[in-house]
């Protein structure tokens, strides 16, 4: 049969790139899979061909990317959490600062009001002891 289509020249599979993935994703499942049992010593024999040396080392690159991935993830995920904290802080010391600004105007006013009040007060104990 091997042969057969072999022979054939107008026999070509057409593969789109989820059906590569799916597969890929297969053969690598199955391979670690073997990988995990050989190492447990069930027994597998260890005998390597060219296509898992090939499957192995794009499993290491792949475990390369996605432990980079997720460093680059974790990175993000500390810069936004510092990012807020920064945030909060100058939310409060913004917050202080305008509290700080207005207890100075409600001094000022209240400084003026007492002493308009005290104004007052004199005319009033000028005005008395002047009629008397």
């Amino acid at each position: 049969m091997a042969e057969s289509l072999r022979t054939q020249n107008h026999v070509y599979f057409e593969v789109d790139k989820r059906g590569f993935y799916d597969s890929h994703n297969i053969l690598v499942k199955n391979l670690r899979r073997k990988n995990r049992d050989e190492e447990k010593g069930i027994g597998i024999d260890t005998d390597l061909t060219d296509l898992k040396r090939a499957l192995e080392d794009l499993i290491e690159i792949e475990d390369a990317a996605e432990s980079k991935q997720r460093a680059a993830d974790d990175q993000k995920k500390q810069d936004k959490e510092n990012a807020s904290e920064m945030r909060n802080r100058a939310m409060k010391t913004f917050g202080q600062s305008t509290k700080v600004t207005y207890l100075r105007e409600k001094n000022k006013r209240m400084e003026k009001i007492k002493k308009e009040e005290l104004d007052i007060k004199r005319l009033q104990l000028e005005k008395e002891v002047n009629f008397f």
